[in-house]
């Protein structure tokens, strides 16, 4: 099932089993299929190995394959709660347009320890700094809820249907052929009509003859 639009937070709140397992699968494939830099990021920081050009399948594999990863997991479930947070009140006290703060997260993941360098030395400019402190306030302040979402992930991660949840989800939704048709594509219904027409009356002729 590709879960599209509906309140997650509240949903999955009211969920429970198999149906939040599926929600959680599907949401980490919406964020492979729509923010796969920003997945690669939270991977990277877990120290695991992402090659270059990597696809979306390669990312699921990828995943699957550091199931026990725990700070995968914990990187995972903050962006999937960030990600299904934009509706919702999470975002009040958050100053600045919502894309630029989910935006920020990506970065907020890359290159982690060499920015806490940086900040312990005072060289990380303060307005960076200020951006990253709302985004380590704002996962602080939802911890429980991303508790949740990663305890979930982690069992949805062992489970064997887990590569099917999450591809079918980095999918794009919207499967309508957008390739251009031949031309017997765009007229094959007269054609069709029109070979019925002709047998008919072929037909007609060939009995009438034999008369």
């Amino acid at each position: 099932m590709i879960y599209q639009s509906y309140n997650f937070v509240d949903s999955y709140a009211n969920a429970s089993g198999n149906r939040r397992n599926n929600m959680v699968l599907g949401e980490l494939g919406k964020l492979i299929r729509t923010n796969p830099k920003m997945v690669i990021n939270a991977l990277e920081e877990a120290e695991i190995n992402v090659p270059r050009n990597v696809t979306s399948k390669g990312l699921t594999r990828i995943i699957l394959s550091n199931k026990r990863n725990t700070r995968m997991v914990r990187n995972l479930s903050a962006l999937i709660f960030a990600s299904t947070s934009f509706s919702g009140s999470e975002y009040s006290n958050v100053d600045g347009e919502k894309g630029e703060f989910f935006k920020n997260i990506g970065s907020w993941f890359k290159n982690r320890k060499e920015r806490k360098a940086q900040s312990q030395k005072g060289n990380e400019p303060k307005e960076r700094g200020r951006v990253f402190k709302k985004i380590g306030n704002f996962f602080r302040n939802n911890q429980e809820e991303i508790g949740e979402i990663g305890t979930t992930l982690s069992d949805s991660l062992r489970d064997r249907q887990a590569i099917s949840s999450i591809e079918n989800n980095t999918q794009p939704t919207d499967t309508t052929n957008t390739q251009d048709q031949s031309w017997f594509e765009k007229n094959k219904t007269p054609i069709i009509v029109f070979g019925l027409v002709a047998l008919v009356v072929g037909g007609y002729f060939i009995i009438n003859r034999k008369k």
